[in-house]
């Protein structure tokens, strides 16, 4: 598990004026339309898929415990809400008659968080996106089953676990061993991860009426699978404190996060949620413009001597020939603004990372003519 560490507020650096004007092969409106056109287009595609889920019933699909399997000693993940185990799960094809084993990380929560095994249950069961974890279901462990998986002595007579697809590890294990990313994997990380942000908070609102937020956006929770060329592919994980906001009632029920990623205009008197301000709203947002610092500096989560994160990276990114670590430097800071109605949306970061790339490929293809 990823230690603890203590993070604060931020001011932004007058790092962006003498900066080199970097002239495009296509101008700014050009890239804009370009990159707003696609983003329309895939909105407009998504909302006639949403049609056909749309006031849906959800329900979590339970899974006999017989058709999941865990080695007690494959444990890769641990932390306050439970144990994660590899693990595999029977998956009958009905229509093919097929029976094959599928390799999936098992939840087995602990006994007092039922409640939580529930919500993120219930939240997952929602989600139909590449970059949103994909959820299988729930299922209660008796304690003879528990037993025969030699996982008893951890947990009481039954437990509630969920069930999601494998994912290679998470990204703070993967800044832990590689520092800092290349530029082009860092630019992929962020834009799967704003792009998953959109489906949670602007997408579900047309596929079930209402929007999800995370509630812990941090690089543990994030999943990332690796490719045999060094690409990542990431995914957004663990929803046990997210809140589901309905259109008709906007109070957001906030259960809390990690304090090293959370937004201080949100706590009010010993840690008391403002819970219908606007900071509570966008906790996404500004968790989101602490990951991408973490993504630039190579680290796990904000470490203790980032008393001000924005000028712990101004010499990091003053020193990296890449324009494109600028470029998420000025979306992290954005994201990290004090006033919390000047932030970005989810659907605004997805389309800056759109513009960052083109313009960069750009670039490159007249630096090479």
């Amino acid at each position: 598990s990823t230690p603890p560490y203590d993070g604060a507020g931020c001011v932004l650096p007058n790092i962006m004026t003498n900066q080199p004007t970097v002239q495009s092969g296509l101008s700014a409106g050009a890239i804009a339309g370009i990159v707003v056109s696609s983003v329309i287009l895939s909105a407009a595609i998504l909302l006639v898929f949403a049609r056909l889920y749309r006031r849906t019933a959800v329900y979590c699909a339970s899974i006999d415990e017989h058709d999941v399997g865990i080695d007690g000693g494959a444990v890769i993940g641990r932390g306050r809400f439970g144990v994660v185990y590899r693990g595999t799960l029977t998956v009958r094809s009905a229509v093919e008659g097929s029976v094959r084993p599928v390799n999936v990380a098992v939840k087995i929560l602990n006994d007092t968080d039922r409640a939580m095994a529930h919500r993120e249950c219930e939240v997952l069961s929602m989600c139909r996106s590449e970059h949103v974890l994909h959820f299988f279901g729930m299922v209660e462990f008796s304690s003879d089953r528990l037993a025969e998986m030699h996982v008893s002595d951890q947990f009481a007579t039954s437990a509630y676990a969920i069930v999601t697809e494998l994912m290679d590890m998470d990204l703070a294990t993967y800044l832990a061993q590689n520092r800092v990313p290349s530029m082009d994997v860092q630019v992929k990380i962020a834009s799967d991860i704003a792009n998953g942000l959109m489906y949670l908070h602007h997408t579900m609102r047309g596929l079930m009426d209402h929007s999800i937020l995370h509630c812990d956006i941090k690089p543990a929770n994030i999943l990332c699978n690796l490719t045999a060329d060094g690409d990542v592919r990431a995914k957004i994980g663990d929803y046990g404190i997210s809140a589901v906001i309905d259109p008709e009632n906007q109070t957001v029920p906030f259960r809390g996060g990690t304090q090293s990623f959370l937004d201080p205009g949100i706590v009010r008197d010993g840690w008391e949620p403002a819970q219908n301000s606007s900071a509570v709203k966008t906790l996404d947002i500004y968790a989101y413009g602490l990951l991408i610092m973490c993504l630039l500096a190579g680290v796990p989560a904000p470490p203790s001597e980032w008393v001000d994160p924005m000028i712990a990276l101004r010499d990091f990114i003053e020193h990296n020939d890449d324009p494109r670590s600028v470029g998420l430097y000025s979306i992290a800071w954005k994201c990290v603004v004090h006033a919390p109605a000047d932030r970005p949306t989810a659907e605004d970061l997805v389309v800056e990372l759109q513009e960052l790339q083109i313009s960069y490929r750009s670039d490159q293809s007249n630096a090479s003519d």
